[in-house]
């Protein structure tokens, strides 16, 4: 047995029976380059007319020629079955995990049953409630929130927010007012608008009036008292024209609206009132 293939074996590990394939394949190859390694050194040209000798060389070395290309051709021979073999293997292993696999998430899913069963509900559950969520959340808690909060207590939470919703809703439904009513207090506007408008226009005269009368008065230089109380009309006078130039909000509503020219009509009134009594300080 040639010590170089037993080296190499041992070199890199290769198991016993790989290991007697290489000796018995390439062994011959050793022994055969022994016998013509002795031979070549047995011929010595000396002469140019030692021309066996020579032909006994050109023998010798072709003969080491085909010991090496045979030699190369049974290395690609094991290296192409090698090849072969590693992917028959691999091909083998693919087929044992082929087979495997759907066995083993059977066997996962049977062992899994109470947790998947769980997860399947709560995945439910909550695709169901997406919906409710989007248009419940300003009725939602500010820690509520999935991640936070357990499953349990999130739905509670948005149980909890759909009913206040609904609460909300109806209330709602009891503002608002029927065709009836709307009709009813727009023209409850309409009635106040011209009423307001008339009494603005009378206190626009009634201050005119006033205080044309009441800065003759001051302009008089008539007696101590009188002179003393004409600034009091003066000043009534001018808070009759700041009610009366109160500025009002814009509203929406017929309802909103009808509050605001009843607010007009009294403060409109009020004015009026003022004027009418400065007229007897």
């Amino acid at each position: 047995m040639n010590k170089d293939i037993i080296a190499v074996i041992k070199k890199h590990g290769i198991q016993k029976a790989t290991g007697t394939t290489l000796q018995n394949t390439f062994d011959p190859f050793f022994q055969r380059i022994k016998e013509w390694d002795d031979n070549a050194k047995a011929l010595e040209v000396t002469a140019e007319d030692q021309t066996d000798k020579m032909q006994a060389a050109q023998k010798a070395r072709f003969q080491l020629r085909d010991i090496r290309t045979g030699a190369d051709k049974k290395r690609a021979d094991l290296k192409k079955e090698t090849n072969a073999y590693n992917a028959g293997v691999q091909e083998i292993f693919k087929v044992i995990e082929l087979t495997i696999n759907p066995i083993e998430a059977y066997l996962l899913k049977q062992e899994k049953f109470a947790e998947v069963n769980e997860k399947e509900r709560v995945d439910a559950a909550r695709i169901a409630s997406e919906a409710g969520t989007e248009t419940s959340a300003e009725f939602m808690p500010e820690h509520a929130a999935r991640g936070i909060m357990s499953d349990d207590g999130y739905a509670q939470a948005l149980k909890a927010a759909k009913l206040l919703k609904v609460d909300s809703e109806k209330e709602a439904e009891k503002d608002e007012p029927t065709p009836a009513e709307t009709q009813a207090t727009t023209e409850d506007n309409d009635r106040l608008e011209a009423e307001n408008k008339k009494l603005r226009l009378e206190n626009i005269t009634h201050q005119k009036k006033q205080t044309t009368q009441a800065e003759a008065v001051v302009a008089q230089d008539r007696s101590d008292d009188i002179a003393h109380a004409a600034p009091d009309p003066i000043k009534l006078i001018k808070l009759a024209g700041v009610i009366d130039a109160l500025e009002f909000p814009d509203v929406k509503t017929a309802r909103a609206e009808n509050i605001l020219s009843k607010v007009r009509l009294l403060l409109n009134k009020t004015a009026t009132y003022i004027i009418a009594n400065a007229e007897k300080i």
